[in-house]
């Protein structure tokens, strides 16, 4: 998986009586330590990793996550790779090469924005539904795009239950 300009933080697993860990050294890193970076490249760290107990963020203090908050991050993962998977569709035309819904030029975009503001995904399935919409002498591909969009939205509404019932118990 490939995060567009974003690189993985530095990591490394390790295996110990509690499981799988990934440990992410935050310490030495050189890009911005805004919350869109640090997410996306703590996911991007986390993308091949499975099985992971927990997951320790390690600066001048440690903190350790696990439980509830590495399902919702394993989701968010399985999510992005989703995403990704279709951005390898196969475009039917030569034309499809300079359209902005070709899947090899959309996807990569739109998992880039998720990994940055998982939250910000309705808004911009939304938009690009509205969007797509409008693809008029390409029909095979507006049908695919918009059933793709409806996976990545059916999984992203699972993810919002599971945030509200793991974080505030609220089931619905």
């Amino acid at each position: 998986m490939n995060g567009s300009d974003h690189v993985p933080c530095e990591h490394q697993t390790k295996e110990d009586p509690e499981g799988r860990r990934l440990l992410i050294r935050c310490k030495d890193c050189e890009e911005d330590f805004s919350l869109s970076s640090c997410l996306s490249g703590l996911i991007l760290a986390f993308e091949d990793e499975y099985d992971i107990e927990s997951i320790i963020i390690s600066d001048y203090i440690e903190r350790k996550y696990t439980g509830s908050s590495i399902k919702i991050l394993a989701q968010i993962r399985d999510i992005a790779g989703e995403i990704e998977s279709f951005s390898s569709r196969e475009e039917k035309n030569k034309k499809c090469e300079n359209c902005e819904w070709s899947p090899s030029e959309f996807f990569p975009g739109l998992k880039k924005r998720f990994i940055e503001d998982p939250g910000g995904i309705y808004g911009d399935l939304s938009d690009s539904m509205k969007r797509s919409a409008q693809i008029k002498d390409c029909p095979n591909c507006e049908k695919a795009l918009k059933e793709e969009l409806e996976i990545i939205g059916e999984k992203a509404l699972r993810l919002r239950r599971d945030v509200l019932a793991e974080g505030f118990g609220i089931i619905g």
